[in-house]
C-alpha cells in the first residue's frame, strides 16, 4: 500500500490539482512519469494496457467527458495511459471530492491486487477478504500521507521490490501473465 501512494493515490491527488489549475500539459507529464517510474517492463506494459482498457470503458459510459482529451493524447502518442490517472479525470468531471476520490482510487488498486493474489495463491476468498479489510484500513491511514506530498514523490519505490518485478518477468514458469 506504501508503493500505491507514491503512484495511484499520489497522481490522482496530482490530477486534481492541475484539473483544478488548467494545466492539462501536466497531467501528460504525469502520465509520461509513471510510465517511466515503472522499472519492469511487464509493470510498466501491464499499467498501460489497463489504463488503456479502463479508459475505453469510462468513455463508454460517460462520453461527455475530459477523457475524450486523454484518449486524443493517447492517440497522438502523447500520453500512454494509466488507470490511476483515468479514475482521477472521470472523479474530477464527477465532481467527487478530491479525498473520497483518492481513497476510491486506492481501493481500487487494492482491490486488484488482492483479487490477483486469492486467484494465483492459495488463498481463500475468506482470506482475501481479511486482507482486503485490512487493505482499506492502511488505504484510509495513508490519505493524509498523500495530501502531503509533492510532484517530487511520484514514483517512490522500493528498490527490492522493482527488481524482484524484473526478475519475475524471466521466470520459466508462471501461473499467469502479470
Amino acid at each position: 500500500i506504501e508503493q500505491l501512494c507514491y503512484t495511484d493515490g499520489l497522481s490522482a491527488r496530482l490530477v486534481y490539482d492541475y484539473l483544478s489549475d488548467g494545466a492539462w500539459d501536466k497531467v501528460l507529464a504525469l502520465d509520461e512519469m509513471l510510465y517511466c517510474s515503472a522499472s519492469a517492463t511487464e509493470s510498466r506494459l501491464g499499467a498501460q494496457r489497463i489504463g488503456q482498457q479502463m479508459l475505453r470503458l469510462y468513455r463508454e459510459l460517460y462520453p461527455e467527458t475530459r477523457l475524450n482529451d486523454y484518449a486524443a493524447a493517447i492517440q497522438q502518442k502523447k500520453a500512454y495511459g494509466h488507470s490511476s490517472i483515468c479514475q482521477a479525470i472521470l472523479l474530477f468531471e464527477l465532481k467527487f471530492p478530491l479525498e473520497m476520490a483518492v481513497q476510491t482510487i486506492m481501493y481500487t488498486a487494492c482491490s486488484t491486487i488482492i483479487q490477483n493474489a486469492v486467484r494465483a495463491i492459495p488463498l481463500g476468498q475468506t482470506d482475501g477478504q481479511k486482507m482486503f479489510q485490512l487493505a482499506v484500513e492502511k488505504c484510509t491511514d495513508s490519505i493524509t500521507t498523500i495530501m502531503q506530498l509533492t510532484e517530487k514523490h511520484v514514483g517512490c519505490t522500493s528498490p527490492m521490490l522493482e527488481i524482484k518485478q524484473m526478475q519475475h518477468e524471466h521466470l520459466h514458469v508462471r501461473l499467469f501473465m502479470s
